[in-house]
């Protein structure tokens, strides 16, 4: 409880953190280790995390020892956030509103499905707004495209794929319909096309997707959803019922701190079709690309739909800035010096700090760095 709590991390101070890493398959060798200025283990460095969940809690460097940042807050943070080193696609994915979270939670308990069993949907009963920023360009699948598109780009297997359909997520969710001696022509039409040399840049991600997982329908999901290359600093909100799936590249990404995901194929995963048609919004989606928006004190913040979190970023070489917690600071280049009444901690390149709540910190320093936090504040001098 905070009323027991050292003086050294006493609520209304900043101190240094470490995150957790994440060595999922998907993973890149290379990206994440190069931006946290770690050494490369050949292992594949998938996500970077610092936040309060329960599956990889932050932990505080203080004074006093290592801590956990969720033994040091009287309740969890609302969000997650994660630095994402991709080198193979993740998951085709949606996520549920926090109504029908909380039903489906209580719906499983109900059937006494185990929160830990693979194949369990709703583990917990928040939803989980997302928003990826890109470091480096950035690759992604976000909403379904018109039918017009679909149809156009679908033309080469026209003769394996039903039609006449209202809206493009019918036409999508149709692919798990099909009768295995139809996959298996559609798979040696992708073999035959890619044979052929067809170029464009959705077939070209149908033939890398095809080739990492060759009995999986939703390979030809480039083909149903936008394909969209975010270059550096552009960011996408993901709100329940989004169809998504990230592809490549180096990105931030922060969250709120849920662990409920619909997913739809490419993965090893559970895969719950009739859940999917459920919550993904099946209505064609236009990606809406955001741009950050500076501020005079040199912060540049991405806009956010959800309560739980915002996004900024701080390139400082003279001067001052400040921030408020409860945030969390990454410096990804040279350094940064944080300042409040109680304490003072510089955070170099790969490092990260924790601003308490309500807390007003100083910044300054010669460095750049990405902030999270509930509705940060950050003002100038």
């Amino acid at each position: 409880m905070l009323e027991n709590m050292p003086f050294e991390s006493d609520p209304s101070s900043v101190f240094l953190i470490d995150g957790v890493v994440k060595n999922y398959d998907w993973g890149s060798t290379e990206l994440l280790p190069t931006l946290l200025n770690r050494p490369k283990d050949d292992h594949p460095w998938a996500e970077y995390w610092l936040g309060t969940h329960p599956r990889g809690t932050a932990v505080a460097q203080l004074p006093s020892g290592q801590t956990p940042l969720s033994e040091l807050l009287p309740e969890p943070l609302p969000f997650l956030l994660k630095f994402l080193g991709i080198a193979k696609p993740l998951s085709v994915q949606v996520h549920p509103n926090l109504q029908q979270a909380r039903e489906g939670f209580e719906r499983e308990n109900a059937q006494g499905v185990p929160v830990d069993s693979s194949s369990r949907v709703f583990v917990d009963s928040s939803d989980k707004p997302e928003q990826i920023c890109a470091l480096t360009e950035v690759s992604a699948l976000c909403g379904f495209r018109s039918i017009e598109e679909i149809r156009e780009l679908t033309a080469p297997l026209s003769a394996h794929l039903p039609t006449n359909f209202e809206t493009p997520g019918e036409a999508f969710l149709a692919l798990f319909g099909l009768e295995s001696t139809s996959k298996k022509q559609i798979f040696e039409e992708i073999a035959d096309l890619n044979a052929d040399g067809v170029v464009s840049d959705e077939w070209k991600w149908v033939f890398a997707l095809h080739a990492q997982r060759p009995t999986d329908i939703t390979v030809l999901a480039p083909l149903y959803l936008n394909l969209i290359q975010l270059q550096r600093h552009e960011s996408l909100f993901l709100g329940a019922g989004l169809i998504h799936a990230y592809l490549s590249g180096l990105a931030v990404e922060v969250m709120g701190a849920s662990d409920n995901v619909v997913r739809a194929g490419l993965t090893s995963k559970h895969i719950d079709q009739s859940q999917l048609s459920n919550l993904v919004h099946k209505h064609a989606t236009p990606p809406h690309i955001l741009q950050g928006a500076q501020s005079e004190s040199g912060w540049i913040t991405w806009p956010s739909d959800s309560e739980y979190f915002a996004l900024s970023y701080l390139e400082i070489t003279e001067g001052k800035s400040t921030i408020s917690g409860a945030a969390f600071l990454v410096c990804v280049d040279g350094y940064l010096t944080l300042t409040n009444r109680l304490s003072s901690v510089t955070v170099r390149s790969g490092g990260a700090a924790f601003i308490a709540a309500a807390e007003l910190c100083d910044i300054s320093g010669n460095g750049k760095a990405y902030a999270c936090g509930v509705n940060p504040q950050t003002t100038s001098h």
